[in-house]
């Protein structure tokens, strides 16, 4: 028992943590919800004078036959039932409004931070996973709403105000009817913890199915290429049973709950009509007081089950509300502090230098070790190496995607652990292997690449870019949505939107990934004297796939297993590192010294 009693308190203080973490979202409607307590307040007293009146309606009005003071009491009554109404409905459209608003910045606030959260978090996490946390999480908290807390506040006013009312009218029905309390309350508290546990499981539970759902609709070509239709469906029901599974054992705790909840509040006015008939029999109590009193043991026992209610959905807001703020106190991506030299900067020049560099994505197994090179201002620089070498772990650093590596990453001499994160990727653009395109405009995809883009910036982007004669061809030129992943797009056209993105910006830095991996050669060709207009002026980093796009490079640097194999020019290379050599010869059939590649 004392054990529990520990891990109540515990319980207890973090959710209290919690709450008060979830206060600051109702500050700026202060007056609103002021406005509202009155409402509330104004609600109660109209509500209890309602018994009074019915009691001298019966007590006075009828048995003395006093017709216009039983039409006094009448429009009395009448007045105090429709403005308790008209107050009430009004109350209610405050407080929606507030919990609306209030879901509404949590969604955003949620949503802005998952965005900032560091790639290592993003890779362990699916998509599906984290839209339930933003869906359906952030929706489960109308439990802890302010509404919430000032009603449970007034109803405990309630049946306090109508307890002590109960015992003025005749203290000895009021303590006959007090017998069933305890019952009630015991059950209060067995039903709330059975519920916060069970709406911990269902909440986890319908996670993983959406995550399982975003899945397969993420992925319907390779489920269909390799014909896992029924596998796949199979393992969604697997989840979609175990879900529904802890949604029943809810649905039967709610009707259980209920049924207990309403046999002991339909007990209790069955009682004080027996007894209390029996003492109006006896003269003791008069008919008006029976009635009052069986009007306050409703104002009574309603609060207590409105309570619970609270309780319950408390229970329920309360895990959602715990697993929203564990995203939350996962720590956002780190935004440097501008320093004084890099604080009057705009663009960077673009000259870069990686020293001694070490990194690893999971402990003890290292991905870079030692890396050192320069790339001078709008010189070409290329990576190549087998697959695994750690070209794109390079460019993944340089944007400051990842943060805990070793060494220094230097652009224009100032490391950029130093420079605002903000500043490096306005200044860089990557073209990737596999470009995402949204379910967008052509416009609006080259558009989000840049700051408040023009139409003439779009377009002359796509010029460089080669991008703006297959547009133009299109029925609604810049103006067509290109569908999901640009899925009206050839894999030729896709690059170059992408390469149109990069550019729309005008980077000093512009990184390749492998831009030409998967296209044929005449599409290749296209892209590739697409990228060779984009090159001008700029720094320019390439991971090269086909080495025959990278011959001309200044430099090109030799990856294997992590570290610098080699580094020089295409010529170079292929005179003394045999690395390099292998990579020919595996792209080319015939290759000598003397023949051109």
């Amino acid at each position: 028992m004392m054990g529990n009693e520990k891990v109540d308190q515990k319980l207890t203080g973090k959710s209290l943590k919690l709450l008060l973490r979830f206060a600051r979202y109702f500050k700026r409607f202060k007056l609103l919800i002021f406005t509202g307590f009155i409402c509330l307040v104004i609600h109660l007293l109209l509500t209890l004078i309602q018994p009074i009146i019915s009691k001298l309606i019966i007590d006075k009005a009828l048995i003395q036959g006093d017709i216009k003071l039983l039409n006094l009491l009448g429009i009395l009554f009448i007045t105090a039932a429709v403005f308790s109404y008209l107050i009430s409905s009004l109350r209610q459209y405050i407080f929606l409004y507030i919990q609306q608003k209030v879901i509404l910045n949590v969604r955003k606030d949620l949503t802005g931070h998952i965005l900032n959260l560091p790639l290592s978090f993003h890779n362990y996490q699916n998509p599906g996973y984290l839209m339930a946390r933003v869906d359906s999480d952030v929706g489960n908290l109308s439990g802890v709403m302010t509404d919430r807390y000032i009603e449970s506040l007034l109803d405990l006013l309630m049946l306090l105000t109508a307890s002590f009312i109960l015992f003025i009218l005749s203290w000895k029905l009021a303590l006959f009817s007090l017998l069933l309390l305890p019952f009630f309350l015991v059950a209060v508290r067995y039903f709330s913890e059975k519920a916060k546990r069970l709406s911990a499981d269902m909440q986890e539970s319908h996670a993983l199915t959406a995550s399982s759902l975003q899945e397969i609709f993420s992925s319907v070509f390779t489920i269909r290429i390799f014909n896992k239709e029924k596998k796949e469906i199979n393992g969604f029901v697997s989840r979609m049973i175990h879900y529904l599974s802890t949604n029943l054992k809810m649905v039967r705790l709610n009707l259980f709950s209920n049924l207990t909840m309403g046999i002991i509040a339909t007990l209790a006015p069955l009682i004080v009509i027996w007894y209390g008939g029996y003492q109006v029999i006896k003269g003791e109590i008069t008919i008006g007081t029976l009635f009052a009193f069986n009007m306050y043991l409703v104002y009574m026992f309603n609060p207590v089950r409105k309570i619970y209610g609270t309780i319950q959905s408390l229970s329920i807001s309360m895990a959602s509300l715990e697993r929203i703020f564990q995203i939350f106190d996962v720590p956002p991506e780190n935004i440097s502090p501008v320093t004084a030299e890099t604080h009057s900067r705009k663009s960077l020049s673009g000259s870069i230098a990686f020293k001694d560099l070490n990194f690893s994505y999971i402990k003890d197994k290292p991905v870079l070790k030692g890396i050192s090179f320069e790339v001078k201002q709008d010189q070409i620089a290329a990576l190549v190496g087998p697959s695994g070498a750690g070209k794109t772990t390079v460019f993944n650093l340089l944007l400051r995607l990842y943060q805990d590596f070793n060494g220094h990453i230097l652009i224009d001499g100032i490391d950029i652990r130093e420079m605002d994160v903000k500043l490096i990727r306005r200044s860089i653009r990557l073209v990737p292997q596999e470009p995402f395109l949204f379910n967008r405009t052509i416009f609006e995809n080259i558009a989000f690449g840049g700051i408040g883009s023009s139409r003439e910036d779009v377009v002359n982007a796509a010029k460089i870019a080669m991008a703006d004669e297959f547009i133009e061809r299109l029925h609604n030129g810049y103006d067509t949505i290109i569908g999901q992943r640009g899925a009206a797009l050839s894999g030729g056209e896709k690059q170059r939107i992408s390469l149109a993105r990069a550019l729309v910006a005008n980077p000093k830095i512009l990184l390749l990934d492998e831009a030409t991996a998967f296209l044929d050669s005449k599409t290749e060709s296209l892209v590739q004297e697409a990228i060779n207009n984009a090159l001008k002026d700029r720094t320019c980093m390439i991971i090269a796939h086909r080495l025959t796009t990278v011959m001309n490079a200044r430099q090109i640097i030799v990856l294997n297993n992590g570290q610098i194999e080699d580094i020089g020019t295409h010529d170079e290379l292929y005179s003394n590192c045999r690395l390099y050599q292998e990579l020919c010869r595996k792209q080319f059939k015939r290759i000598s010294k003397n023949e051109p590649l």
